[in-house]
């Protein structure tokens, strides 16, 4: 039997490993209205990403998130995430801060990060430097930021 930490690890990294082979929607601009109004996260799932662009030195993706963004973090990354929608408590390192609509969360490498949601999210997250979609840098934590093996 999976246990339920499993469970959301493993459609994290289905949704990671499936939403990255689509590859990046491309292009120089974007409305994130439009972008948000024809994609929808399924019931079923608790995180889809939609990549919008790959550069030599940056990712960009929007992504939706359902009640929970397990804890990980980016060995060689660091993330910058506009709140588009939602709100809950997020934790960066060993600090915990609510955010809402319009707030923005620096995660320098290395740091532990996830979160408890009041709901579905929708954020826009930019990775530098480029953040290979195909093979995500994004290592499953627990509490004390010890990698979970799966």
């Amino acid at each position: 039997m999976v246990s339920r930490s499993e469970s959301k690890f493993a459609k994290v990294k289905k949704a990671q490993t499936s939403d990255g082979l689509e590859g990046a929607i491309g292009g120089n601009f974007w409305r994130v209205q439009d972008v948000l109004k024809n994609q929808r996260l399924p019931p079923d799932d608790i995180v889809k990403f939609i990549y919008l662009a790959e550069g030599p030195n940056l990712t960009t993706d929007i992504a939706f998130a359902r009640d929970e963004v397990p804890l990980h973090l980016h060995r060689k990354h660091d993330e910058l995430i506009h709140v588009l929608e939602g709100s809950g408590t997020f934790r960066v390192g060993k600090s915990f801060y609510k955010f809402g609509p319009q707030s923005i969360i620096y995660i320098p490498e290395d740091t532990v990060h996830g979160g408890k949601l009041d709901g579905e999210i929708k954020i826009l997250s930019v990775y530098t430097p480029k953040f290979d979609i195909r093979k995500p840098d994004r290592i499953f934590v627990d509490e004390n930021g010890k990698p979970i093996t799966m």
